[in-house]
């Protein structure tokens, strides 16, 4: 029999008392419609993305149970009839998240963490190279020659145009 995964929100209005009534309610409900295993965990209260009926808030909880393939099709119109059920989504659940037990702790693993990145840089910078001064083609320089250019120019009056 697959694992089926049923994730839903019950408004956040409600008490824990009777958030723990409709979850027993809940849980009848898909026993007497053929699953088996059930297993239920409270993952909080939440805010909502968006209103839903008036709601702001939300009580989030997660179910996992085996079900016949043939008596899947009839949970779809049994939950939306379901009074006070803002949410849900139902689907198999997938191989690697299978929980039968929330209470024995028998949760996931969190992923690793990768080491390396799959994705290639957008762009690499090639290496600058510049050509080297050949110690052959510098002249040699005039020390007279030097100063007398330096001399003329701090003789002049320099006055920028732009002021």
């Amino acid at each position: 029999m697959p694992v089926y995964e049923l994730l839903f929100v019950l408004p956040g209005s409600l008490t824990e008392e009777e958030l723990e009534s409709k979850k027993t309610e809940l849980k009848s409900v898909l026993e007497t419609n053929g699953a088996a295993d059930l297993a239920m965990e409270n993952l909080g209260k939440h805010r909502l993305a968006y209103a839903i009926k008036h709601t702001k808030f939300g009580w989030y909880v997660n179910s996992q149970f085996e079900l016949e393939e043939e008596k899947a099709k009839p949970i779809r119109p049994v939950l939306e009839r379901f009074a006070g059920l803002l949410r849900y989504t139902f689907r198999v659940a997938p191989e690697k998240k299978r929980v039968y037990s929330f209470a024995q702790g028998a949760l996931i693993a969190p992923r690793k963490a990768r080491t390396q990145s799959r994705r290639k840089p957008m762009y690499t910078p090639k290496p600058v190279t510049t050509p080297a001064a050949k110690a052959e083609d510098a002249k040699p320089v005039d020390m007279k020659a030097l100063d007398k250019k330096l001399d003329d120019l701090l003789e002049k009056d320099f006055i920028p145009e732009n002021l």
